[in-house]
């Protein structure tokens, strides 16, 4: 696979802010590894384009964000059919190359249409890339981009997770956050469209050492109240309910930071 590579086009299937900001140091390894002229990043998040707005601080010198595709492109079948004649959207006549980072094989198949010299996917452990290479894929998702390129150049190059965070996040957290007695409980799933869901092994270990630790009274009573409303939240039309907790913060709602929205 050749150095230089004039356009290559980036599909991250997860799409949403938290899968745009995971891919980060994959974007900066592939900048570090190649020549890129353009990376195009095409993020499946229902028209939420990260890069042009609320992670526009975070933004690779490259990256140009696609946002002409159909919409989730890739998730309907009838994508098919389509996806060979979407590089008219482009004024070039096939991408250097592709990497799809995910692994659902009819998905896989709809990317590969689109024209193109080289194609990487961890899909089949890697076999239907090109160049094929056969290697087991890891479940992070990082890993993935990483192992292969490492495999197929010869390299042992190694993902750099160090981002610097913009002022103007880290002065309104400081405005937003306690100093203190303060446990922050993170809902995954968090994509409007999914159910939420809470790990309960985690919690339970924080409350455990919690205990431990001999922390505040009011911590622990605020940490029972919140497990226990949880429980009765099985849809993310009912996890507003969660706001009646006392002296429980939802700092989304008293910022005008678009990202914490």
């Amino acid at each position: 696979m050749e150095n230089k590579l004039n356009n290559v086009l980036f599909i991250n299937s997860g799409g949403g802010i938290g899968d745009a900001l995971t891919c980060l140091p994959t974007l900066n390894y592939l900048n570090n590894i190649f020549d890129i002229k353009n990376l195009y990043y095409y993020g499946v998040d229902h028209e939420n384009f990260w890069f042009e707005k609320s992670l526009a601080e975070f933004k690779p010198s490259n990256l140009i964000t696609v946002n002409n595709f159909p919409k989730v492109f890739g998730f309907r079948l009838h994508h098919f059919k389509l996806s060979k004649n979407l590089i008219s959207l482009f004024d070039f006549d096939h991408f250097d190359l592709i990497i799809d980072n995910q692994t659902v094989l009819k998905r896989t198949l709809i990317y590969k249409r689109i024209p193109h010299k080289n194609y990487m996917s961890p899909c089949l452990n890697y076999m239907i890339s090109k160049p094929f290479l056969y290697m087991k894929k890891r479940e992070e998702f990082v890993r993935r981009i990483i192992d292969y390129f490492n495999k197929i150049k010869k390299i042992n190059n190694k993902p750099t997770y160090s981002i610097k965070i913009p002022e103007n996040f880290l002065n309104e957290a400081k405005k937003l956050i306690p100093d203190k007695n303060y446990i922050g409980f993170s809902i995954t799933a968090g994509h409007p469209l999914r159910i939420k869901e809470i790990n309960f092994d985690e919690t339970g270990y924080l409350e455990t050492n919690t205990q431990r630790k001999e922390r505040e009274d009011r911590l622990l009573n605020e940490f029972n109240n919140f497990k226990s409303l949880i429980n009765k939240c099985k849809t993310i039309q009912q996890i507003p309910e969660i706001k009646l907790i006392n002296k429980t913060l939802w700092e989304e709602n008293n910022t005008n930071l678009t990202a914490l929205e």
